[in-house]
């Protein structure tokens, strides 16, 4: 068993905790990719370091006390850096391959532990989660993650594409 805030304990494999742990994952990878990232690409992973600490509290808080520290605002505030970071980087023609320098390597692995999150969140009875807006708020986090580490490795000129060919 293990406590959660207020005083509620559960399971150590509870479907809260498996998300609880994939967020505290994801936000030590997005420490990585800050750290190979410049100026305000590397503020965007930083900031979101704190919003994952905001949803890991909301998912940890017991429902009869709910409140949300991460709300339709920061839902929307990934969509406008998704919009912005999407200008000049076309769209790909194959699958885009992870890699690439430090910074989009890292920004490919966070975009991966993203999606894992998202799923666990997933999994948590919806009578359970605290936030109905951590799922919509990991998605466009892994979509924007993915056109960060795209816009990284094209500025190294080291993207990679692959594209199936059929054999003959």
């Amino acid at each position: 068993m293990t406590g959660l805030r207020g005083g509620c304990r559960v399971a150590k494999d509870s479907p809260v905790v498996e998300a609880l742990g994939e967020i505290d994952e994801l936000g030590c990878v997005l420490a990585l990719a800050a750290l190979h990232m410049k100026g305000r690409e590397a503020a965007v992973l930083r900031e979101v370091q704190g919003d994952l600490m905001g949803l890991s509290a909301d998912l940890a808080l017991p429902e009869r006390r709910w409140r949300r520290l991460v709300g339709a605002e920061s839902v929307a505030h990934l969509d406008s850096l998704l919009v912005a970071a999407r200008r000049g980087v076309p769209p790909a023609r194959g699958f885009v391959l992870p890699g690439g320098p430090a910074g989009a390597a890292f920004c490919h692995l966070a975009r991966a532990v993203a999606r894992r999150a998202e799923r666990r969140v997933a999994a948590i009875p919806a009578r359970m989660r605290a936030n109905s807006l951590a799922i919509p708020y990991l998605n466009r986090l892994s979509d924007l993650l993915f056109v960060m580490a795209r816009a990284a490795a094209r500025r190294s000129g080291r993207e990679r594409v692959w594209v199936h060919r059929r054999p003959g």
